[in-house]
């Protein structure tokens, strides 16, 4: 990815020879320290972070599976670094619509302007859930009895708003994700690199190697 103008193959290709690696390696690490608990320092800390790469691995490959498909069905794809950008135009565009209404800019003040500042919903966005969407669009609905004409046309613009910021927030959260498991799944890497050299250095010197 970093270097595309190389003929190195497609990336896809090369996260199914990733993944498949990191099975093998797993199997392998099962082969040659067994089931039985670590002892020692290094022993210990180089399993841990051996589990520390199989697993952050394994939900890296979870997260590539599943998230893409997620991002695609909400529509054309957004770039990550956009959003705060995106998001605070929303916000600012809600503000000045409701200004003019009296309940209108209350209701924004009190349910909506916190929302529409920050990203939010997180964890229901992983969730592929839309409930914390379909409360506030009802929650704005409701006001519609209280609403002149001119105001319900306002309301329903402000309910196209919540639903820009709402899509800002999937990709938020979801581009979060897809970026943070590498956070770890990298340097816990880096620390196996290490370790294992260490362990194949000790190894040869205990047995006369050295």
């Amino acid at each position: 990815k970093a270097l595309p103008f190389l003929p190195l193959g497609h990336s896809t290709g090369w996260m199914h020879l990733h993944a498949w690696a990191g099975f093998l390696a797993v199997a392998a690490f099962v082969l040659h320290a067994g089931l039985r608990i670590p002892t020692g320092a290094l022993e210990t800390c180089l399993a841990l972070s051996f589990v520390g790469v199989a697993g952050s691995g394994i939900v890296g490959l979870a997260l590539a599976r599943l998230l893409p498909p997620m991002l695609r069905a909400r529509g054309e794809p957004i770039l990550f670094s956009r959003i705060p950008s995106l998001r605070r135009t929303v916000a600012e565009r809600a503000a000045a619509l409701v200004a003019p209404s009296r309940a209108l800019a209350d209701h924004h003040r009190l349910h909506l302007a916190e929302w529409l500042a920050a990203p939010a919903d997180a964890l229901a966005h992983l969730r592929g859930s839309r409930v914390p969407l379909q409360r506030r669009l009802e929650h704005t609905e409701a006001l519609f009895r209280y609403l002149t004409p001119e105001e319900q046309v306002t309301a329903r613009e402000l309910m196209d708003l919540v639903k820009q910021k709402d899509l800002l927030d999937v990709h938020h959260a979801l581009q979060t994700a897809l970026r943070v498991w590498t956070l770890v799944h990298v340097p816990v890497t880096g620390a196996l690199v290490l370790l294992g050299a260490a362990h194949a250095l000790t190894v040869v010197a205990f047995r006369g190697g050295v």
